[in-house]
Formats: structure tokens, sequence, C-alpha cells
């Protein structure tokens, strides 16, 4: 503490600094000590006190800061001093988030390799036989679930691809249980491909087309059961179907799903066998003309 202080506190307390020199420069020859104070005369024994007090008061003073600077006006005490706000640090920043990883590019497939020429595919589907579950089946054919067609053929012949679609069409159609009319089908068994019937077919639809007419009877007056007969088909059971105007498969099963007769035969539980024929002629009352054969074989 510096000594300006020490004498502005002295002076509030009414303690003046040339009274304690004076008490000092009266008491220089005399031992103070405590023990000996009581062996002083009563007026020396008086001033020990009293400058033991003075000094006292003065180190309190010195040791406690004494009170507040009226000169000053400013806060002197000895108080604790408010600790120092450290200011916040910046908040560190968010880190980037990694990159998205870019999926790896699909590999290339691997070609197909080329069938071996010297192992032994009779319908030539690159399936050797030994391995194929219908090594008589040519690959364009339409297949089933098991790798075989989704009928048979009865004879030598190979139907074209309208007529695959043809019979294909005709056998979805009898998977499923449907009302003809009123009538209500319940599913069927699909039917096969039979040469003679598609013979049969394919020559009155060419009948049709060549002579311009739309009927069950044929210009030489045959009937449908006359045509298969005459085909070589020995029949228990038969029926037969014909549409004209309607150039695509589907739209011509589904006009004759749409009539409750065609319908019946499509349908029929007793028919086993089918074959059909298309023929079309520009001259004609209709341009494109089908035939669809259904029958049992005795």
């Amino acid at each position: 503490m510096h000594l300006l202080h020490i004498l502005m506190v002295l002076r509030k307390n009414h303690i003046y600094p040339w009274l304690i020199m004076k008490q000092i420069k009266n008491m220089t020859n005399i031992n103070c000590k405590p023990h000996t104070i009581v062996n002083l005369p009563t007026q020396l024994s008086k001033q020990c006190f009293k400058l033991m007090a003075i000094t006292g008061l003065c180190l309190s003073l010195i040791a406690c800061g004494g009170g507040d600077d009226e000169d000053s006006g400013t806060d002197t005490g000895g108080s604790n001093p408010q600790p120092t706000v450290q200011p916040s640090p910046d908040p560190s920043p968010s880190p980037s988030p990694d990159p998205s990883v870019s999926p790896s590019p699909t590999p290339d497939p691997s070609p197909t390799p080329d069938p071996d020429p010297d192992m032994d595919d009779s319908d030539n589907d690159g399936v050797a036989d030994e391995y194929d579950l219908c090594p008589g089946t040519p690959a364009w054919r339409e297949v089933n679930q098991d790798g075989c067609p989704l009928y048979e053929i009865v004879g030598d012949c190979i139907p074209t691809e309208e007529e695959e679609a043809m019979i294909i069409a005709h056998n979805v159609a009898r998977s499923e249980s449907r009302y003809c009319g009123d009538n209500f089908k319940e599913a069927v068994p699909p039917l096969r491909w039979d040469c003679q019937l598609a013979t049969a077919a394919r020559l009155h639809s060419e009948d049709m087309t060549e002579n311009n007419f739309f009927d069950h009877e044929g210009s030489d007056g045959s009937s449908p059961f006359d045509r298969m007969t005459d085909a070589g088909y020995r029949w228990r059971t038969a029926g037969e179907n014909i549409i004209a105007g309607y150039r695509s498969v589907q739209s011509a099963v589904d006009g004759w799903l749409d009539s409750p007769g065609h319908c019946n035969n499509i349908m029929g539980a007793g028919f086993a066998d089918m074959g059909a024929g298309k023929s079309e002629a520009d001259n004609t009352q209709y341009g494109v003309y089908w035939t669809a054969g259904f029958a049992t074989r005795l």
C-alpha cells in the first residue's frame, strides 16, 4: 500500500502522523515490551499502552486496507477483484458432410457364348437335346413355365406365327372361367393344334375370299363337318367359328368371346383339338376372313 494512501486512512480515523511521531519520539528511550510495562511508573505505562494501541491500529488499518477514499471517490477497498470475463471462443465450424459415394457402374453383361456346333440340337434352340426339356420345340414358339409349348401339335405341320398366336389366345381364354352370354363356363384344359383341322379351316377361309361370301356353308355346299372329314379327321363331336373384318388375332378372338354361341365353342369342355386358318383379299366385302374348327376324335 502507498504511503499517501496510509496517511489518508489515518486522517479519516483522526490519527495524525505528527502525533504518532511525537509519541514515538517521547517513547524512544522507554522500553515498552509487554512484560516490562507493569514495572513502569503509571504515566509511562499509560504512554506505552497508548503507543501500542496506536501502533496496533495503524497495523490493522494497513492490513485491512481502511475505508473509502474520500478524495478520489473511487473504490480502493480490499474486496476481491471481479474476475475478468473471457470472451467466448468462436464456435468451431460444422464439418462438411462426406460426399455421397457414387455407385459403382453396372458391369456389362458377358456375351452369350456361341452354341457348340458339334452338339445335338434337333430344334436349333441353342440347348443340347440332352438338356432340352422339349427337344422338338422351335426356339420361336411360345413356351410355358416348363420351357415347353403351351399346346401340343397333332400331325407333322408347323403353325405359322399367326396360327400360333391363335391357339395360344384360345388356350388363355379357356384357362379362366367366364360367362358366355347367360351360361357360366368353368375353365377347361388347353386345346391341341391339329394339322387336319387346320387344313379344313384354311381351305374354307380361302373359299370365302375367292368367292366373296361369309357363311359356314361352302361355295360347294359343304358343311363344316364335311370339310373336317374330307381333311382326314374322324370326329365324334365338332364345331366351327368364322369371323370377318378383324385383322389381328386377338381382336378376332375377342369378337368370338363377345358372342355367346362362338364363346360356347371356345370354352367347350368336349373339344380336345382345334385348327384355324386366315385368308385376305382386297376385292372382298370384309377383306379378312378367319375360320376355326373344334373337334374331338373318335
